[in-house]
């Protein structure tokens, strides 16, 4: 029927996918009455612009449209979900991230793998001079010492 989120294309219908999409949000959010749905789209000809729906995805959402919020790209995901600091805040918000033990955890099994490989990695002997690492003793236990430097950058793009 091409009904959107579908489309009429002249001697055939297109949106197979737009309808898919839409209908499992809907389905979701009936399945979920606790949940809400944060859909990430540009597509704003064919899904609408979140405030607005076209004939029948208006009457699709009817009641769910608290529970439905469409954000068109990654920095109004980032904007939704996160909280702006600035200065020492976001250097302890940083340190405390960069400190946790799934950070640290995820450091050393990158420092495992990357000494695994048949060029070895460069490291300090005993006396402090420079040697050829081939292989970890043990699993190496990683450390914050400092945050010296945040910075966010949003894609202009």
């Amino acid at each position: 029927m091409a009904l959107p989120p579908a489309k009429p294309v002249k001697d055939h219908a297109e949106g197979g996918r737009d309808a898919a999409i839409w209908f499992s949000i809907l389905d979701f959010l009936k399945q979920n009455p606790d949940e809400h749905v944060y859909f990430v789209t540009n597509n704003t000809k064919d899904f609408g612009d979140g405030s607005s729906y076209k004939y029948p995805m208006d009457e699709d959402v009817r009641g769910l449209e608290d529970r439905l919020t469409m954000l068109r790209d990654f920095a109004q995901v980032v904007s939704e979900f996160t909280t702006e600091v600035s200065g020492e805040e976001a250097e302890e918000a940083a340190a405390q991230v960069l400190a946790s033990s799934a950070v640290r955890d995820g450091v050393a099994e990158a420092a495992l793998g990357r000494l695994s490989t048949l060029t070895g990695y460069d490291g300090l002997g005993e006396d402090g001079a420079a040697e050829r690492w081939f292989a970890w003793s043990g699993t190496p236990d990683v450390e914050l010492l400092a945050v010296t430097d945040v910075t966010w950058a949003r894609d202009r793009g």
